[in-house]
């Protein structure tokens, strides 16, 4: 199961390319992920973070609903404070 989840997190590197379908499809996979602690941090540990914070940019809604949900689903849990910290953080740094 981790292996797929960080598997997925690799679709939505994108190289310096736009993002397309690959990245879509990944970003719904770890959507649907993001409900157990384990994954949520398998995630965080694999780099997540960043790579959501980029795809955040892309002007593109069908890719926008996935990201959102899953950062909303990974900060939810209040036992999880650095993973909100991260978010937030991270979200600073990236240029709208």
């Amino acid at each position: 199961m981790f292996v797929y989840i960080i598997r997925q997190v690799s679709l939505l590197d994108c190289g310096g390319k736009p993002p397309g379908d690959v990245a879509r499809s990944g970003a719904l996979a770890l959507w649907s992920c993001s409900r157990s602690e384990r994954s949520k941090l398998v995630m965080r540990k694999s780099g997540l973070i960043p790579l959501m914070a980029k795809l955040l940019k892309a002007n593109k809604p069908h890719l926008l609903i996935p990201v959102v949900g899953t950062l909303q689903e990974c900060a939810s849990d209040v036992c999880i404070y650095n993973f909100q910290s991260s978010i937030i953080a991270h979200l600073l740094r990236v240029k709208f």
